[in-house]
C-alpha cells in the first residue's frame, strides 16, 4: 500500500541546496552505491607476500585510473578542475596510510580487502570529526579511493557513465569526485544528491561542467524511481519531482528567454569599450588556469589577464614545473594577449592544494598555515626558478608578477629581494611587482605595502574568509559571508585610499569583480581594474556602460554609512533592477 501511495502522479516539491546554477529536465537515472560487505579472512604467514603484492598492484591500477579521468578532465573542462584530483593522487601516495594498510596484513594477518576497509573507515571517521568544513569534505575522497581499491581487489570493473542515457537526471546519495569527472553534457541534464556541500569536489566540478545540481536533499533517492520526471532548479536550490506540465512549460519559457537575453547581450557589447557613461574608462580582465583559456577571454572582450593561477601548471602534473616548461606556458599566454596586460600569481600552494612530494609538515589548519607566499618563502629554491621563468618571458609582452597570501611587509621585502637577486643573476630586467591583499592585516597595512609594489589586487573570497571568520563552505555560518558587509567595505576601502596616496592601482580578483550586483559599489570605492571568469566580462561591461562614476561614488558613499550587509546588497539590487532590467533578470 505504502509503495503504491508513494508512486502517486501528484508534482511534489523538495528543498534543497543549490550547487551549480541552471535548470534541467529529464529522467531518473538512480546511481546505486555498489559497496558490498568486506569479508575478513585470516592469512597464513606465508601467505602474506602475495598478498601484500595484491594490495600494491590495486594501489597502482587505481593510481592509473586516477591518472586516467585526470587527463580526460584537463581536456575537456580545464587544468584547474582536473587539479581536483590531486587528492585522490596524494591519498595513494600517503605512505602512513598505505603503510597502516600492509600493516594490518603483516601484523595483523587481515587479507588486503579487510585491511582497506578498516584503515580507511578509521580516517574517514576521524574527517567526519573535524571542525573544519572544508577538511570534514575530504572523507568523500578517501572513501572514494577505498572504493576503487576494494573493486579492484574483488576483481570487478570499475562504474561506467557511458550507461547513463544521454540528458538523465542522475540521482545518488553522493557522487565520488572521480564519478562527476566522467560527466558531460550529452550524459547528464543535472545531478540530485541526498548529500552534500558547496564546497565538495562534486560540486565544483559540476559547476565547471556547468551541469546543474542541487544536494542536502536527505532522501531524494529515496523518493524516486529509475525513469521517473525530475526537473531541477539549480539557481534556487529546489527539485521538482514529478513536475506538472505547467511546471515545465514556465520553466521552458524561462530557459529559452534567459538564453536569448544572454546571446543578445554578449552580442550587443562585444568589440565595446567598458567606458561609464561620463567616459571614466574600466578594466575587465579575466581569471585564467592555462593558456587554453585565452580563447574564452578573446571570445568575452576581456583587456587582459588578471590572474593567472600558475599553480595549476605544477598541480597538473603533480609534481615541480622545469624552468623551461614554465617559461613555454608563460610566453604562450603572454604572446596570445599581445600588449594586454598578463599577471601571474606566483606559486599558491597550500591550505587545500599540495604537491604529493611537497616538504610540508602536516597542519592541524592548513589554510590559515604554510601556504601562498609563506609556502614559496620556504622552498625557495622552487621560488627562484619561478621568478626567473616569468621575468625571462617579460621582455615578450606586459607582464607582471603578484604574490597571494601577503600579511606582513617583511614577507614582501623577503620575495622582492629574491627577485632582484634573480634578475641581476640572469641579466633580466625586474618585471613589475604587485601583491594580493587577502588578509585583514594586509588591508589595514596596505600604506606600508604600497610603496614596494607597482600595483595590488584585492583577493575578495579570502579577505572576506579572513575578516569575517566565516568559512563560506559552512551551513552554519555561512549567513556571515556577505561581501557588502561594513568590515568588508571598510578594508577595500582602507586599501585604495593608501594606495592611491602611493599612486599605486587596485584592482579585485575575487568573486565581487565578477558580480553585476557588485561592480557599481566596487568602482564607487575606486577600483577601476576587475578581473573575473571571461563568461561574466558581457554583463559587467553592461552594467559599467550604464553607471557614472559620480552615480558609482553617491552609491559607494552610501553603502559605507550602513550598518547592514544586506541592506547594502539590497540597494544595489534594486539599483540594477531599475538602471539595467535584461542583466538583473539574468542573475535572477
Amino acid at each position: 500500500m505504502t509503495h503504491v501511495a508513494r508512486r502517486e502522479t501528484a508534482e511534489i516539491m523538495v528543498q534543497g541546496m543549490s550547487v551549480s546554477p541552471g535548470v534541467a529536465f529529464g529522467t531518473v537515472f538512480l546511481m546505486k552505491t555498489d559497496e558490498e560487505p568486506v569479508v575478513s579472512r585470516s592469512l597464513q604467514p606465508d601467505a602474506v607476500p602475495e598478498e601484500l603484492a595484491r594490495f600494491a598492484a590495486a594501489v597502482d591500477a587505481t593510481r592509473e585510473q586516477i591518472q586516467t579521468i585526470q587527463r580526460n578532465v584537463r581536456e575537456h573542462i580545464g587544468s584547474h578542475d582536473a587539479g581536483i584530483l590531486d587528492v585522490h593522487l596524494m591519498v595513494l601516495d600517503d605512505d602512513v596510510f598505505l603503510e597502516e594498510i600492509r600493516e594490518e596484513i603483516r601484523e595483523r594477518l587481515h587479507n588486503a580487502e579487510y585491511a582497506v576497509w578498516m584503515v580507511s573507515d578509521r580516517y574517514i571517521d576521524a574527517l567526519s570529526r573535524v571542525h573544519d568544513d572544508y577538511l570534514r569534505e575530504r572523507k568523500v575522497d578517501v572513501k572514494d579511493i577505498a572504493r576503487r581499491l576494494l573493486r579492484y581487489l574483488g576483481g570487478r570493473r570499475s562504474a561506467s557513465m557511458a550507461i547513463i542515457p544521454p540528458g538523465s537526471i542522475i540521482v545518488a546519495d553522493s557522487l565520488a569526485p572521480s564519478d562527476t569527472a566522467l560527466l558531460r553534457h550529452e550524459l547528464a541534464g543535472g545531478l540530485a544528491c541526498d548529500f552534500g556541500s558547496p564546497v565538495s569536489h562534486s560540486a565544483i566540478m559540476a559547476r565547471a561542467l556547468e551541469i546543474p545540481a542541487v544536494v542536502a536533499l536527505h532522501d531524494i533517492t529515496c523518493r524516486v524511481v529509475p525513469g521517473e520526471t525530475l526537473l531541477i532548479d539549480g539557481n534556487n536550490g529546489i527539485v521538482f519531482i514529478r513536475p506538472t506540465a505547467e511546471r515545465i512549460k514556465t520553466y521552458d519559457a524561462l530557459m529559452d528567454r534567459r538564453h536569448r537575453l544572454r546571446v543578445d547581450i554578449v552580442n550587443r557589447v562585444r568589440g565595446m569599450p567598458a567606458a561609464m557613461t561620463d567616459n571614466v574608462m574600466v578594466s575587465l580582465r579575466a581569471n585564467i588556469d592555462a593558456p587554453a583559456d585565452i580563447d574564452d577571454v578573446i571570445k568575452y572582450g576581456g583587456d587582459g589577464i588578471g590572474l593567472f593561477r600558475s599553480e595549476n601548471i605544477f598541480l597538473r602534473d603533480g609534481r615541480y614545473a622545469g624552468e623551461q616548461s614554465q617559461i613555454d606556458v608563460y610566453r604562450a599566454v603572454v604572446e596570445r594577449m599581445g600588449h594586454s596586460p598578463v599577471i601571474v600569481r606566483t606559486l599558491d600552494l597550500g591550505g587545500d592544494k599540495m604537491l604529493p612530494d611537497t616538504p610540508i609538515a602536516r597542519e592541524n589548519n592548513p589554510f590559515l598555515g604554510c601556504r601562498g607566499l609563506r609556502f614559496c618563502l620556504t622552498e625557495t629554491d622552487a621560488f627562484k626558478i619561478q621568478l626567473r621563468a616569468i621575468a625571462t618571458v617579460a621582455v615578450y609582452g606586459n607582464l607582471k608578477i603578484m604574490y597571494p597570501m601577503v600579511s606582513d611587509v617583511d614577507e614582501l621585502l623577503r620575495a622582492n629581494e629574491l627577485l632582484r637577486g634573480v634578475c641581476e643573476n640572469a641579466g633580466l630586467a625586474v618585471p613589475a611587482v604587485g601583491v594580493m591583499i587577502e588578509t585583514p592585516a594586509a588591508a589595514v597595512c596596505a600604506d606600508a605595502i604600497a610603496p614596494h609594489v607597482a600595483f595590488m589586487s584585492i583577493g575578495s573570497n579570502d579577505l572576506i574568509q579572513y575578516a569575517m571568520a566565516a568559512d563560506r563552505g559552512n551551513d552554519l555560518v555561512s549567513y556571515l559571508f556577505q561581501p557588502a558587509h561594513p568590515a568588508i567595505l571598510r578594508l577595500i576601502k582602507i586599501t585604495v585610499d593608501a594606495a592611491a596616496a602611493n599612486g599605486v592601482p587596485v584592482g579585485i580578483c575575487g568573486e565581487m569583480a565578477g558580480d553585476p550586483v557588485m561592480a557599481p559599489l566596487l568602482i564607487g570605492l575606486g577600483i577601476t581594474d576587475l578581473s573575473m571568469v571571461a563568461s561574466s566580462i558581457p554583463l559587467v561591461k553592461t552594467v559599467v556602460r550604464s553607471i557614472s562614476m559620480t552615480e558609482a561614488r553617491a552609491l559607494a558613499d552610501e553603502a559605507l554609512k550602513s550598518r547592514s550587509g544586506k541592506d547594502v546588497q539590497q540597494n544595489c539590487r534594486e539599483w540594477l533592477k531599475q538602471r539595467v532590467p535584461d542583466v538583473y533578470e539574468l542573475i535572477g
